[in-house]
C-alpha cells in the first residue's frame, strides 16, 4: 500500500499586528486590529465585528494627471497600499452604516436613471430631470460620506500605516487600551 504524499495546508488562525499611539495619529502593521471599543462612538458594549480593507495612495499620484487620466488611473493601482483591518461597531452605529449603504446605493442607482431620462426628455421634463442628477448626485455623495467608517489612513512608511480621524472620546480610549 502507498503512503500519501498529500498533506493538507495547516489553516491558523490570522494573527493581528497591535495598535500603537504616535501623537494623535494610531501605528499599525497589516493585518491590524483595533481595540473592543466602537469606532463610532466608543461605546464597549453590544459589539458587532467589522473587517475592511483601507486603502492609501500617496497624495503626489495625483501629479500623474498631468499625463493623462490614464496614466492617473495606472498609478492609483499600481501605487495604492491596502491594509486589513478588524474593528468593532455598537449595534446603532452598525445600523447607522448600513441605513446609510442602502440610501447610498439608492441615490446612485438614481443618478444614473435621471442622466439616461434627461436624455430622452426635452422642455420642460428634461429640466426636471437635469435638476433630479444634481439633487442624486449631492444626497449620494452625503450619503457615501455618512458610511465611511469615520477613520483613515494619514500615511504609510513601511510597514506601519498611521491612521486619523478618530473623535476625542474613542482615541483616548484607544491609546489607554
Amino acid at each position: 500500500m502507498s503512503e500519501s504524499i498529500y498533506h493538507p495546508p495547516s489553516s491558523s488562525p490570522i494573527e493581528y499586528n497591535s495598535l500603537e499611539q504616535v501623537g494623535k495619529q494610531f501605528k499599525i502593521k497589516e493585518p491590524g486590529k483595533l481595540p473592543s471599543i466602537c469606532v463610532g462612538c466608543g461605546t464597549e458594549s453590544d459589539l458587532v465585528k467589522v473587517q475592511d480593507k483601507l486603502r492609501y495612495v500617496n497624495p503626489i499620484i495625483i501629479l500623474w494627471i498631468l499625463l493623462s487620466p490614464l496614466a492617473l488611473i495606472i498609478a492609483y493601482f499600481v501605487c495604492r497600499k491596502d491594509v486589513n483591518i478588524e474593528f468593532e461597531r455598537c449595534s446603532a452605529c452598525q445600523k447607522k452604516k448600513t441605513l446609510w449603504s442602502k440610501i447610498s446605493l439608492f441615490s446612485w442607482l438614481g443618478f444614473v436613471g435621471a442622466i439616461i431620462l434627461r436624455f430622452l426628455f426635452e422642455g420642460t421634463t428634461g429640466f426636471i430631470f437635469a435638476a433630479m442628477i444634481f439633487i442624486f448626485l449631492l444626497l449620494a455623495l452625503y450619503a457615501s460620506a455618512m458610511k465611511d467608517p469615520g477613520f483613515s489612513i494619514k500615511s504609510y512608511n513601511s510597514p506601519y500605516f498611521y491612521l486619523k480621524g478618530f473623535n476625542k472620546m474613542v482615541a483616548d480610549k484607544m491609546g489607554k487600551s
